[in-house]
């Protein structure tokens, strides 16, 4: 056999055999051959047992397949029935019957809130309290964030009243003014600004850094009017001064980076 033969061969037989698994692989196969087998099971005990092969195919003959349509009727339209009652009613039966044990938990369930004193609300009623929930829980969100924005601009405020008034004692009011809430660090001109979160403790915590400026920041102090940030091992990274002109803390090296709320 020469090699293409022989390859020609090989390519048929791996198509064929692509083929049948691919039948067999189908949900319909699978159920019709449970089917054929529950339907022709006295075939098979038939064909498998001791007895002599001409009682075997006589039985066969005479007893299971008498005629051509009890061969049609067990072989092909018994079986193609229950493959086609088992793959589309039993599922709507399923459905059915699932929905049904549901329904009878919530009448039960509904039972026992009537005998222990509490009415069930019907099923509009709880939607609209969920929907109202959700409205104010809405609200409430709204207005913790106005009312954070409001003690932003107030510490924002004292800050600047404190250095006006005597810039060598305002270290409380700048303190509270650099932890009322994520400051953001701008830089001019723009290069990805970033978030940071300074903590009363001293410490620094990083929410989100778009430039390596303060790159390592991790603690913080007051120095007057000035805040310095510095890295684990206290080593000064960069040092901003608070302007009350602009209420922001601000480097005086030229850089124009800004410290202020976000």
């Amino acid at each position: 056999m020469s090699v293409d033969l022989k390859a020609a061969f090989d390519e048929v037989k791996d198509e064929i055999s692509s083929s049948v698994k691919g039948r067999l692989g189908s949900p319909f196969v699978g159920v019709f051959i449970f089917a054929w087998i529950i339907w022709n099971h006295r075939f098979l005990f038939a064909l498998f047992s001791e007895k002599k092969l001409e009682m075997r195919f006589g039985y066969i003959d005479e007893v299971l397949y008498p005629d051509v349509w009890s061969f049609l009727g067990l072989n092909f339209a018994g079986p193609l029935a229950s493959a086609a009652v088992y793959i589309f009613a039993v599922p709507w039966i399923t459905e059915f019957v699932i929905g049904w044990n549901l329904k009878m938990k919530r009448r039960v369930l509904a039972k026992e809130m009537e005998s222990d004193g509490r009415n069930p609300l019907p099923e509009l009623d709880s939607q609209q309290m969920r929907h109202d929930i959700n409205d104010r829980n809405k609200r409430i969100n709204e207005q913790r964030e106005g009312i954070a924005k409001l003690g932003h601009k107030l510490s924002r405020s004292d800050a600047v009243v404190a250095v006006l008034s005597n810039s060598s004692r305002a270290g409380p009011q700048l303190k509270n003014f650099l932890c009322a809430g994520v400051m953001r660090l701008d830089l001019k001109p723009p290069m990805g600004g970033s978030r940071y979160e300074f903590e009363k403790e001293g410490h620094v915590k990083v929410i989100w850094e778009g430039s390596p400026v303060m790159k390592g920041a991790a603690k913080w102090r007051l120095d007057g009017m000035n805040l310095v940030v510095m890295n684990l091992d206290g080593a000064e990274i960069v040092t901003l001064e608070f302007d009350p002109s602009v209420a922001e803390f601000v480097e005086r090296t030229g850089a124009g980076r800004r410290l202020d709320i976000s």
